[in-house]
């Protein structure tokens, strides 16, 4: 079996610190592996892990993954953490939550309200 990681990373551009990726990535130094690559931050709804490690601060190189985009926060749900927008559980809860490294936790997936066209 190979790990989803080393198929991703293979594709990438192999990396020594934040600087040589692009705007929408970080540098990763994948479980297991000798070498760094740029991969992608994770976007809103996608999975994520709360505890992103920096294993080289001074170069900003994450171990095993990315985290989440700047303006999203990991939420902790009650089986799996998502990259989710603070303003929209601000909507839902009625409490506004800043991007923290540490997950929110929640019961239950919160379901993502409807748009409501032309006022």
């Amino acid at each position: 079996m190979i790990p989803s990681w080393w198929i991703n990373a293979r594709a990438q551009q192999a990396c020594a610190g934040r600087g040589d990726c692009g705007p929408d990535e970080c540098c990763v130094r994948p479980m297991l592996a000798a070498n760094a690559y740029c991969i992608k931050y994770s976007d809103e709804g996608h999975s994520c892990d709360p505890s992103a490690m920096l294993v080289d601060m001074e170069n900003e190189v994450y171990f095993d993954h990315c985290p989440c985009f700047s303006h999203l926060t990991c939420v902790n749900f009650r089986y799996n953490s998502r990259c989710v927008n603070p303003d929209t559980l601000s909507l839902l809860t009625g409490h506004r939550f800043a991007p923290v490294p540490n997950p929110v936790q929640i019961g239950d997936p919160i379901p993502v309200p409807k748009q409501t066209q032309g006022m």
